[in-house]
């Protein structure tokens, strides 16, 4: 009797034992482990040439990994070369990828691999959404405008006019062109089926009321001369030593007074 209690503690503290270490090593190494930890993990190779399939399931058995493709899709029989005897599993990755076109997406012990054509075939779907937007930016007048800058609102996307108005950019449906120049109102065009476009920019609206900063302080529009091109009729000022003042401050007499003293010595 005392030996059949004997031989039953044993196998509990064994249970126990055992129990204990699968679940140091579920914590260490399980479904949850770090990806930086097994993207890290050293894989040693016995030869210099592998298949794909062959070198998926050699990383396999030596790290807590899976790989996910399909094989109708990937040449699972293309050979790569790898001279490293050892190698962390990321580098081994990115070898893999330069010669085989093949790219991989973790997901926390999962590594999806996408095959060349695939990857080539999204960004083939992805230029022919964008279409070429033409269209031509004119005054009021029908003038064209010259350097007006046609901008994709929201991206880095840009060009200007030519000599004639016309501009060319790379747009898809739905998105919005912001046109614009110095002098004129900004245009939000949004981009729909029709690829050729006609912009009209309206001027801005300026009053000879606005003040302008000068080099000696603030002038009103229609105090200055020069590039504004203000006729003197069009300041009504009651004389003319009053209109000298205001439209040349900086150039009015001053009084200067004279030391009798200094100039004895002169």
């Amino acid at each position: 009797m005392s030996t059949l209690c004997l031989l039953r503690g044993k196998v509990l503290y064994l249970l126990f034992l055992a129990t204990t270490l699968c679940l140091h090593n579920n914590a260490q190494a399980g479904p949850g482990a770090p990806m930086q930890d097994i993207s890290t993990t050293v894989i040693k190779l016995s030869k210099n040439i592998f298949t794909l399939s062959t070198l998926f399931t050699t990383i396999e058995t030596q790290a807590n990994v899976r790989f996910a493709y399909d094989t109708k899709e990937l040449n699972v029989n293309e050979q790569i070369e790898i001279s490293a005897k050892k190698i962390e599993l990321k580098q081994l990755l990115t070898e893999v990828s330069k010669q085989s076109g093949a790219t991989f997406e973790w997901s926390k012990n999962t590594v999806t691999v996408i095959p060349p054509q695939k990857k080539l075939a999204e960004e083939t779907q992805f230029l022919a959404a964008q279409t070429v937007v033409t269209g031509k930016i004119v005054d009021k007048s029908g003038q064209p405008v010259i350097k007006a800058a046609v901008i994709v609102k929201g991206t880095g996307i840009g060009t200007t006019s030519d000599e004639k108005g016309n501009f060319r950019i790379n747009a898809k449906p739905g998105d919005v062109l912001e046109i614009s120049f110095v002098g004129y109102q900004t245009e939000e065009v949004k981009v729909t089926g029709d690829n050729v476009l006609t912009v009209v920019l309206t001027e801005l609206k300026s009053s000879l009321a606005d003040v302008v900063v000068v080099g000696y302080g603030t002038q009103k529009k229609a105090n200055l001369t020069g590039a504004v091109g203000v006729t003197w009729k069009a300041v009504p000022l009651p004389t003319v030593a009053r209109r000298y003042k205001e439209r040349f401050p900086v150039c009015m007499p001053c009084r200067v007074r004279v030391n009798p003293v200094m100039m004895a010595l002169l």
